[in-house]
């Protein structure tokens, strides 16, 4: 069923992106590629001794497509496909792809409706706090939160007053007891200040 879900996905994207590019319209590929040398201290409890290891580092490196294409004079078709791309796995040789922030919705002038995998609203609730995104000195490690969970509804609302707003429902009766898990969050920013309150709830 999955397989079948991002299948369907890819095919809205690829045939969208071909309609928008062929109306001059909005279709966005891109990508990012971020590694590092690191040396880190490692403890080995075999030798029961530090040792310092140098290796190479994928820092969240990425392709993906964006789309938005107007239907009418309010709505529009939105949608966007990532993977994240790892050149150094050690899981294999290959390059290691996995799935980041891959989602089909629509956008008018109240905000987005959005189906697929997607970051919570808790998550997105940080804004640009993380200045060590993408690294191992990254938030995650450190709390919980950082959740990027497929099977969502996310809505996102525009801006009014400084205030917006973002919730999510998450289909979790593959995985928990719970069969629907929440993420909610209400957030103010002007030009001076950020302020959010956010929940993740199952």
């Amino acid at each position: 069923m999955q397989h079948f879900y991002h299948l369907t996905l890819i095919l809205i994207l690829v045939f969208s992106s071909c309609h928008v590019l062929a109306n001059d319209s909005s279709a966005i590929y891109y990508g990012k590629i971020d590694v590092s040398i690191q040396g880190n201290e490692q403890y080995d409890p075999l030798s029961q001794r530090q040792e310092h290891a140098v290796y190479t580092q994928g820092n969240g490196s990425r392709v993906g497509i964006k789309v938005h294409q107007e239907l009418v004079d309010t709505f529009s078709i939105v949608g966007q496909l990532e993977y994240a791309v790892d050149f150094n796995s050690d899981k294999s040789n290959d390059i290691d792809f996995s799935n980041r922030n891959t989602y089909v919705g629509i956008a008018n002038s109240w905000g987005e409706v959005l189906i697929g995998r997607h970051d919570t609203p808790l998550k997105l609730a940080q804004g640009n706090i993380d200045l060590f995104s993408d690294s191992d000195s990254q938030m995650w490690p450190l709390q919980r939160g950082e959740n990027r969970v497929s099977d969502v509804l996310l809505f996102r609302s525009a801006e009014l007053n400084h205030f917006s707003l973002d919730i999510s429902f998450v289909d979790n009766s593959h995985q928990a007891d719970n069969k629907f898990g929440v993420s909610f969050a209400l957030k103010y920013q002007d030009s001076n200040s950020y302020m959010a309150f956010a929940i993740d709830k199952d």
